[in-house]
């Protein structure tokens, strides 16, 4: 029995896994920066606003499909 690998589905479907990570990493990243700045001025407000960003933009990174990979012809 021969088993024929594609090599073109796995990396990119590797590399879309790295990008998202690293899209998560940066907006966690930020969010934090932002809650920070937001309990150093004293505003629930901005506090509130930064922590529901950062959840709304995180759940949009990881709820997203993968990218459909070409088929080889």
């Amino acid at each position: 029995m021969t088993h024929v690998v594609d090599s073109t589905i796995s990396p990119a479907s590797w590399q879309h896994t790295a990008d998202r990570i690293a899209l998560a990493v940066t907006i966690s990243m930020i969010a934090a920066l932002a809650v920070s700045a937001g309990i150093y001025a004293g505003s629930v407000a901005a506090v509130a606003t930064a922590a529901t960003a950062a959840v709304i933009a995180l759940a949009a990174t990881f709820t997203t499909r993968a990218p459909i990979p070409a088929r080889a012809r």
